[in-house]
């Protein structure tokens, strides 16, 4: 139990920390850096479109592709992560059942940011998605207090 724990929490929590402690903390100046400008110009992060391709004929195992137009003003496109929420809707307004897909940078457009992604159906029935804009730092989801915006 011990040896689990350790290698479960004190083992990575090490390694993190000599991450972060090297070249004099080099990381972690970087990363608060970045987090700083992500909460200045969260506001400014908004959804300027949407699209998909989805049709009335869509079936089991056709992939549905879903594009975003983004503005996220002086916040630079590596440091968000952009996702697909999917599931099956029923009652058309909540979605169970949640798949949740990254969207990935497909293009810029003027000072906005275009993002796809895939959802497979693997369901019958009524269907919805939902897409999010959350903070990352590379590669790395940060779930940080306010910095979530839903379309």
């Amino acid at each position: 139990m011990i040896e689990e724990y350790a290698k479960k929490f004190y083992i990575p929590t090490a390694l993190e920390h000599a991450k972060y402690k090297k070249d004099n903390y080099e990381f972690a100046k970087k990363k608060s850096e970045r987090a700083k400008n992500v909460y200045i110009n969260w506001n400014c992060v908004r959804f300027v479109s949407t699209s998909d391709n989805i049709s009335p004929e869509m079936k089991i195992s056709n992939e549905i592709t879903v594009r975003t137009k983004v503005y996220l003003g002086d916040i630079l496109p590596n440091d968000v992560s952009v996702q697909v929420y999917s599931g099956y809707a029923p009652d058309g307004q909540s979605v169970s059942e949640v798949s949740v897909g990254e969207m990935h940078l497909a293009s810029k457009d003027g000072d906005n940011y275009v993002f796809e992604g895939k959802i497979l159906i693997d369901k019958v029935g009524k269907c919805g998605y939902t897409i999010c804009v959350l903070p990352q730092y590379e590669g790395e989801v940060q779930i940080l207090p306010g910095l979530i915006k839903w379309l």
